[in-house]
């Protein structure tokens, strides 16, 4: 077994210094992952197949890093004479899945209703509340817009006015009540933030809605009684 300089430095070796041993490959896959990469391997050999896996390994100076191995089976007289692979270094891949699955299980556990919608109002991501204030599953919302879901009249009178500031690239706050399907009317605060790419173009607008109707409620029931006391 031999490996290339760079599956090396990959692996934090110096040129030349692997052993050359399925024993000193085997010891580099991280202990969780390393059953299930050598017995599929071995299998996928045994039958003759080309294959890839993706694992865990543990590099010379400590580091944990994810690979992607694309391994073919050299045959010779049906026989598998030898195995030639490419190693890819996938760890920043992962570790950006894994961000980004940390990022969704936020927002979709949070209490307030967060969308991203693009450029064209047209809703791309929705969390669980919001598709609960709604009644309606994820797929029956992406890809609608505002309008749709609102009408026309609450579009009109909150929504757009806020989304069109918000693609010019301002962040916009304000409150209002609004009708939802599932829980009925309900006062909002809702926060409009504009969505922008790496080079800063704003591409579409990220909404958190948080529903203070009980807050909204007190006050006017506060306000009421003022106003009792004073005539």
């Amino acid at each position: 077994m031999s490996w290339s300089a760079t599956l090396e430095a990959i692996h934090g070796l110096a040129a030349g210094t692997f052993p050359g041993t399925f024993e000193a490959y085997q010891s580099d896959i991280h202990p969780d992952d390393r059953d299930f990469a050598v017995r599929f391997c071995q299998d996928q050999t045994l039958a003759k197949k080309a294959h890839q896996m993706e694992y865990r390994a543990i590099a010379a100076d400590g580091r944990h890093i994810w690979v992607r191995d694309l391994i073919s089976v050299v045959v010779t007289e049906d026989a598998a004479v030898k195995l030639r692979g490419v190693f890819i270094d996938i760890t920043a891949s992962k570790e950006a899945e894994q961000e980004l699955r940390r990022y969704a299980e936020i927002v979709a556990t949070t209490t307030d209703m967060m969308t991203l919608r693009g450029a064209d109002g047209r809703y791309l991501i929705v969390n669980d509340q919001y598709c609960k204030y709604f009644n309606l599953p994820r797929e029956q919302i992406i890809g609608r817009t505002p309008a749709e879901l609102f009408g026309e009249e609450e579009y009109t009178r909150i929504i757009q006015p806020c989304s069109e500031r918000c693609l010019r690239g301002e962040t916009v706050r304000t409150e209002g009540w609004l009708d939802y399907p599932g829980v009925g009317r309900r006062y909002m605060d809702l926060q409009y933030h504009p969505f922008r790419e790496a080079g800063g173009r704003v591409t579409g607008i990220v909404v958190i809605a948080r529903d203070i109707t009980e807050r909204k409620q007190a006050e006017l029931a506060l306000q009421v009684r003022l106003e009792q006391q004073a005539a």
